[in-house]
């Protein structure tokens, strides 16, 4: 059948379109047409989480201990409110832990290293700490070592003026305790120069100038240093030298010198 023929046999039958009402979910067929359809399938949700909700044990917990908690383990599926109240037990631990720990108190009357573990303890609280002072004991012995080695370990008598003492001690320091003084002479390099020193030092180690020369072609040899005039400081110092070049030739440099802090340096 041709094209045209089928559209005109089409065109003669009789379609009487009709209508239907869907109330509720399913397949409908028809053996002509429908012009208009109504859905009105109401909408269930409503009764679906209902059953769904009722389906579910739920229930409420509440806590006061640290643990792991299931629903299971109390014939439900799941907690629909949860109350925490857990006791802060810093305090219990604190003091566990205090008591578990054996401090002690030391008393520490000498130097050295002190273990707790020594003491059968794991600390100490309080530490006393009375250590005698020794300074008089290293007094005692350092100027005991230094009189040895003063003047060839000579010790003066009692009395012996001082200028027996600088006449015998002028190439040696020489220390006046009433003062707290010791002059000291030094010959020192820096660099290419040679120096040839004169000060004097305190029981502070604060040095005070008396003399210097500072020369890159002299070699000094010596020296010597007394206080003459313990009214006014007066200072004779001398120094033996020669020239680097020529070493043949000994030289004397002599100096007379006033210094206010030598006042009463070697009077008593």
């Amino acid at each position: 059948m041709s094209f045209i023929a089928g559209y005109l046999l089409g065109m003669s039958e009789v379609h009487e379109p009709g209508s239907i009402r869907i109330t509720e979910n399913g397949t409908y067929e028809t053996q002509s047409c429908w012009n208009s359809v109504t859905a009105a399938v109401p909408d269930r949700y409503d009764e679906g989480y209902a059953a769904g909700r009722a389906s579910v044990a739920l229930d409420g917990i509440s806590i006061t201990a640290n643990g792991t908690y299931l629903p299971s383990s109390y014939a439900l599926d799941g907690f629909d409110s949860v109350s925490v109240s857990v006791p802060d037990r810093y305090d219990e631990g604190y003091a566990a832990g205090r008591a578990s720990v054996d401090i002690g108190a030391k008393s520490i009357a000498s130097n050295g290293t002190y273990h707790a573990a020594g003491d059968g303890l794991d600390g100490y609280d309080p530490v006393t700490v009375n250590v005698s002072d020794r300074y008089d004991e290293g007094y005692a012995d350092g100027y005991e070592d230094g009189q040895a080695e003063c003047c060839g370990g000579y010790t003066f008598p009692q009395g012996t003026d001082y200028d027996d003492i600088a006449a015998l001690c002028a190439e040696d320091n020489i220390t006046d305790e009433t003062l707290g003084l010791t002059i000291i002479q030094v010959r020192e390099e820096s660099g290419r120069d040679k120096i040839m020193r004169f000060y004097a030092v305190d029981a502070n180690g604060t040095e005070y100038a008396i003399f210097r020369e500072v020369s890159a072609s002299k070699v000094f040899l010596s020296s010597e240093i007394r206080v003459t005039d313990s009214t006014d400081g007066t200072v004779e110092l001398s120094y033996k030298w020669t020239w680097a070049h020529d070493p043949a030739q000994i030289y004397t440099s002599s100096r007379t010198l006033t210094r206010a802090f030598l006042i009463g340096y070697g009077s008593s």
